[in-house]
């Protein structure tokens, strides 16, 4: 299907790392909080490991498979970092966010954050980068409605993101 909306949970990417993180990072934990730097690292190598999988039986050269891994990881990462600056920005405004736990089929609440003003300037620094008219995020859109409303969103992320700092979840 792909995408059917600007945010990351109106696509399929986003909602496959959802799921990541529903299932390898909150539930194991039985939903305590939500840790950001380590719900990042384990989508980047998450990420890695998947193109590692896919690729490396067909390059013979392993530095290639290297030189591969750091042309495509920035390219699935862009979701992540749209993913989680979403969650945050939820968190910040509402104070708590809900996550579905397929499995039982319950909602589960989090109250609890765990990240830094480090976390946030990543994920600020990302977005904003996004917003360059020749990156791969802001060329990918057909239509130029489509392209000003996921402008739109992805400024609203930065400025409360840029809010965030000190906050220290």
């Amino acid at each position: 299907m792909g995408s059917w909306g600007v945010t990351a949970r109106q696509s399929d990417r986003g909602l496959d790392y959802l799921d990541l993180i529903v299932s390898r990072c909150l539930k194991p934990i039985n939903f305590k909080n939500f840790d950001v730097n380590a719900i990042l690292e384990m989508l980047r190598n998450h990420i890695i490991g998947v193109i590692r999988k896919e690729e490396e039986p067909y390059m013979e050269n392993k530095a290639d498979v290297w030189e591969y891994i750091a042309c495509n990881v920035p390219k699935s990462y862009n979701y992540v970092v749209l993913l989680v600056a979403e969650i945050l920005v939820e968190y910040f405004q509402k104070g708590e966010v809900m996550f579905h736990d397929y499995d039982t089929d319950k909602k589960m609440k989090i109250t609890e954050f765990i990240f830094t003003d480090s976390d946030l300037y990543e994920l600020l620094k990302e977005l904003e980068e996004m917003l360059n008219p020749k990156h791969e995020m802001s060329t990918s859109w057909f239509e130029p409605e489509t392209l000003n409303e996921w402008q739109s969103h992805v400024n609203m992320l930065c400025d409360c993101l840029k809010r965030g700092f000190g906050s220290n979840g």
